[in-house]
This record gives C-alpha cells, sequence and structure tokens, in this order.
C-alpha cells in the first residue's frame, strides 16, 4: 500500500472502511453540505503509521483520526475555534502549519503545545492572531507573514508568554504594502541565529534603519545566517550602511566579544537589475574584507552571489 492516499471523490457516510496500517501522510479535504447534518469520516482511526496530516476546510465533528500520535500538522480554511480545538487533540505535535484561519467574535480556548519546534504561518497576516491562544515553550522555528503594526505586538507578546528560545525566523512579505518594520519584534528574540527575510518591498530608508540596527552591539548576539531571498524589485541600496553591518558581524565587535560571527549572508537582487549597482555593493563588500563566489542558477538571469 502507498504511503501517501488520495481521493478526489463525493461520497456518502463512512464510504471508506477498513485499517490502513501502512498510512503515513493524508491530505484531506472536507466540503460537504452545512445544511445537512456532518458526515463522519472514521476511515483513518487505525492507521498506527500515520504522524503527518493536513486538513482543508475539515472541523473537528467530521473526521477521526489517530489525534494523539501526530507529529506534523496542516490545517488551513477552518475557524479558528476549530483549529484550537485541533490542536487540543494533538499534545505531540512538533510541526504545525496554518493557512487562512477564519475569525469570529468567540475567543477560542487557550492551548499549550509542550513539544511543538516548529510553526509556519502562510500568506495570510490575520492568521498570526492564532499566537494569542498558544503557549509554545519549546519553539525553534517560526515562519511568519509581515504583519502591519497593530499585529507586531501578537508576536511580542507570544515570546513573553511561552519564554521560548527561537533560532531561526523567517518573515515573508505577501505582495500587499505592509508597512512592517520587524525591529521591535527581532528585539525581542535574541536568541535568533537564522534569519531569512522574503520579499520584502523595501525603500533605501527601511534599508538603512535595518542596517544600522543590526550593527549595533548586542542586537541579535547569536545571528549567524542572514538571507534577503529575493528582493523582487529594482531598489537602492545604502551600500555604506550595508558595509559597516558587515564589517562589524565579520570582523567582530570590540565591545561585545561574545557575538557570536555572522557566518553566512545572502542578497539576491531582483534579475531585471543592471550590473552598476551590484559591482558597487560587491566593491563594498569587498572593503569589508568578505570572499565572495558567484551561484549559477538555472534560467535566464538568475545568477547570484553568497557571501561567505
Amino acid at each position: 500500500m502507498a504511503d501517501f492516499w488520495g481521493c478526489g471523490v463525493t461520497f456518502p457516510g463512512s464510504f471508506i472502511e477498513g485499517r490502513l496500517p501502512l498510512l503515513k501522510k493524508l491530505y484531506i479535504s472536507l466540503y460537504g453540505d452545512l445544511a445537512s447534518p456532518p458526515t463522519l469520516v472514521t476511515a483513518f482511526a487505525y492507521a498506527p503509521q500515520l504522524y503527518q496530516v493536513h486538513l482543508d476546510g475539515v472541523t473537528l465533528p467530521w473526521i477521526t483520526l489517530p489525534w494523539g500520535q501526530l507529529t506534523c500538522l496542516g490545517l488551513s480554511n477552518i475557524n479558528a475555534t476549530h483549529c484550537v480545538h485541533f490542536l487540543h487533540q494533538t499534545p505531540n505535535l512538533e510541526t504545525l502549519t496554518v493557512a487562512d484561519i477564519e475569525y469570529d467574535d468567540i475567543a477560542p480556548p487557550p492551548v499549550r503545545l509542550a513539544h511543538l519546534h516548529t510553526l509556519k504561518f502562510h500568506e495570510y497576516q490575520r492568521d498570526i492572531t492564532l499566537l494569542d491562544h498558544l503557549t509554545l515553550p519549546a519553539l525553534a522555528n517560526l515562519e511568519l507573514p509581515a504583519a502591519d503594526w497593530n499585529l507586531t505586538q501578537n508576536c511580542i507578546d507570544a515570546v513573553a508568554r511561552s519564554s521560548f528560545a527561537l533560532r531561526s525566523l523567517v518573515i515573508t512579505f505577501t505582495g500587499a504594502n505592509v508597512p512592517f518594520d520587524p525591529i521591535p519584534y527581532l528585539r525581542a528574540v535574541p536568541t535568533v541565529s537564522d534569519l531569512r527575510i522574503r520579499a520584502a518591498e523595501w525603500g533605501v530608508h527601511t534599508l538603512r534603519h535595518f542596517f544600522r540596527a543590526m550593527a549595533e552591539p548586542g542586537f541579535l548576539p547569536n545571528l549567524r545566517t542572514l538571507s534577503f531571498n529575493p528582493f523582487p524589485h529594482s531598489i537602492e541600496i545604502p551600500y555604506g550602511d550595508l558595509a559597516a553591518f558587515l564589517a562589524s558581524r565579520w570582523h567582530g565587535r570590540s565591545n561585545n566579544p561574545g557575538d557570536a560571527r555572522l557566518e553566512s549572508f545572502e542578497l539576491v537582487l531582483a534579475p531585471e537589475l543592471d550590473f552598476d549597482p551590484t559591482t558597487e555593493w560587491l566593491g563594498c563588500l569587498a572593503r569589508v574584507g568578505s570572499r565572495w563566489a558567484q551561484a549559477q542558477y538555472p534560467g535566464p538571469s538568475q545568477n547570484c552571489g553568497h557571501g561567505e
């Protein structure tokens, strides 16, 4: 039997019956007639090797799963209250991905996930509100969409409530013009060693503010990897501030000798940029003593470099 089971048909009742002893991964979407009593799917109740499940449009009364053994769960297109109810059923989760969570006036009950080390929010920035109801003491890896100013505080409050030691943080800009300043949130997670920012549509002033904060003694003292991949449009880069930041991180900080040395910096520029700005940038990197290697990627105009 295959490890992954999929079914794209409509069926009445518990049409699928039996045991699935070899099933390891399951992706299921259930969109029933909301005016009728929900169909209870019991086909996957016995699946001793099932550990990874994604539920799309599913509410708790519709399906029976071996909840206690699940370690990886994805939830999408459901109400926040139902989402939290699922989490109460899965105390051994290690990885959680959520997308397109709907909210109403009913506050879901809080839930503590003692083993969760990876949490991913996809695209919809209001999904971050789910953090208000979670306590995650073991969280080490977080992916979240860039949020507006009001939602930044949700992230900061989550850090204070859970006291987790975050190691990896990915912030993705989803195309909307979101005035998101990551600096207040980054100050709240000083344990981060791997920071990745995707599709940031920042101007020169925002970049200057970011690089100057990154050069401050004691700011993200454990940072070893920083990535901007990609910058989707042509931008003006404040090369002087970039060089000062890299020098402070790569040559060590005399005021904070315990700070980690930056080991990897990645900046992927938009393909439509001409080579002159890139040449100036490489010159800045060379002046601060970095080594440079150009990496070739498939497709036209998709070359980028990686500093070491």
